[in-house]
């Protein structure tokens, strides 16, 4: 097995090599040159479908924290591309078994998405042993690696080539005693009224290309029910695991909103967001709309939101601006996923979307349910999350958006349903009491989720999210 070949004269700042077969020694699957006539084309791999089996194995170059110079941290960098399913990237010590570090990637990012990389801190550079390329998904994965860059990098950056996802992670792995700051009555996150959805986007967990669709929804009684516990004058915001209006009651659950004094707030694909429908939305009271749009290209939107097309959107977005000499309270916000082909467009962006809507709001990625691969900084220490109910469409409720993501695809018959007879108030208790104890299930998923980084905030921002409104200076 063969590893990285240091010239006499190597620079510290990147150490680069150029694959072939016998540079990786095989685990299981396939491996095979892309071209027998280019050796500089790399190699293709095609894993088992066993998921987290490994499929090629890298040996490390030693002493890497020697040569690595002044930086904090070491990125690899993989010049390759996921053809098809979902692959992680993995930092492992001399056992083969304990990870220090993973990344996982998915298919159909293209060849314009950047290089794989995983990230690794300067003070855990003596475990680092081997690189592991692994099947992370469900069925086989086939991806090219071309070369192997090892580069020195700075922690705590957001930007297109790197991640600071190890290091927030490093943060979560702290020793830490959550405790649940409760309010009087409950704290509402949303109500996501079914699971079914137009799109298949490449990094959606509940819809995806590589997630179980599912097709549940709410029934409108369960829906009035939650809606009649809230207090008249807050915002109750509808969404979906799917699009929101593939609910067939979508424009009845608004509606009853509004007759019972609340605020409702709908976040959408926008694709649906029809003249017609706009207007029975404004009809009924919704002042706040928010449309998950991650691309202002239409072939990279093609891409990313698969089965849409943006000039749809910028229809609605173009009608509803209209509407906003008559509705002057009315704001139309875009939600933006950083994604490898995306990281490096925010500003673009934001030029793009100023005249259109009132404000963009980026949001970093998430993988494996618990794990972020950027974020906007990193803080040093932990914060308690908030916890807030989210009723999902399988009618149980979760506390948190990575509860939200992870009741899709695992058993959380633990978790509080909407049909137990319990008060909205009764349940919120009850998650907090979950939060708390650390022998619980929840806190045991707790324990290693980064997304607790959604609450600790900075000058109005937070690791998780920037916000960028229009109506102010930039």
């Amino acid at each position: 097995m063969g590893g990285c070949r240091f010239p006499e004269d190597w620079n510290p700042a990147m150490i680069e090599q150029i694959l072939s077969v016998s540079d990786f020694m095989l685990n299981s699957g396939t491996v095979h040159p892309v071209s027998e006539e280019d050796a500089d084309a790399g190699i293709e791999v095609t894993t088992s479908r066993t998921r987290w089996d490994y499929a090629v194995v890298y040996r490390l170059p030693p002493d890497l924290a020697a040569r690595l110079g002044e930086a904090e941290r070491l990125r690899v960098e993989v010049q390759g591309e996921v053809q098809e399913g979902r692959v992680g990237i993995g930092l492992v010590e001399e056992d083969f078994s304990t990870f220090l570090a993973e990344e996982c990637h998915e298919g159909d990012e293209g060849p314009d998405a950047g290089p794989l990389t995983v990230d690794l801190p300067r003070e855990r550079l003596d475990q680092a042993r081997f690189l592991v390329f692994r099947n992370a998904g469900v069925g086989r994965a086939v991806f090219r690696i071309k070369r192997i860059a090892l580069v020195q990098a700075e922690a705590g950056e957001l930007d297109e080539n790197g991640s600071s996802g190890a290091k927030l992670h490093e943060v979560t792995l702290q020793p830490f005693s959550p405790r649940a700051e409760r309010v009087p009555g409950f704290r509402m996150g949303s109500v996501a009224v079914t699971e079914v959805c137009n799109l298949t986007c490449v990094m959606c967990h509940f819809n995806g290309p590589h997630a179980t669709r599912r097709s549940r929804s709410l029934r409108p009684t369960a829906v009035q029910s939650v809606l009649q516990q809230m207090p008249s004058g807050e915002t109750i915001w509808f969404a979906a695991t799917g699009e929101f209006f593939m609910d067939p009651h979508a424009l009845d659950h608004v509606r009853s909103a509004g007759d019972l004094g609340l605020k409702p707030a709908v976040l959408t694909n926008g694709l649906l967001l029809t003249p017609a429908v706009a207007d029975a939305l404004l009809a009924a009271g919704v002042r706040l709309i928010r449309m998950s749009v991650d691309s202002h290209d239409p072939d990279e939107y093609r891409k990313i939101r698969r089965g849409g097309e943006l000039s749809d959107v910028l229809a609605h977005c173009d009608y509803l601006r209209q509407l906003k000499d008559k509705y002057q309270d009315l704001r139309v916000e875009i939600n933006v996923t950083l994604l490898g082909r995306n990281m490096g467009k925010m500003d673009a962006m934001i030029d793009f979307w100023r005249p259109r809507v009132d404000q963009v709001n980026f949001n970093t990625e998430y993988y494996d349910v618990f794990r972020f691969r950027q974020a906007f900084f990193v803080p040093k220490k932990r914060t308690n999350c908030e916890i807030q109910l989210y009723v999902m469409p399988s009618g149980r409720v979760a506390p948190c958006c990575a509860m939200a993501v992870y009741q899709h695809e695992h058993d959380v018959s633990w978790l509080p349903h909407i049909d137990s007879g319990r008060s909205m108030e009764e349940i919120y208790q009850s998650l907090c009491d979950l939060y708390d104890d650390p022998d619980s299930p929840l806190s045991k998923l707790c324990a290693t989720c980064d997304w607790w980084m959604l609450f600790h905030y900075k000058d109005g921002q937070t690791p998780y999210l920037k916000m960028v409104p229009f109506d102010k200076p930039a």
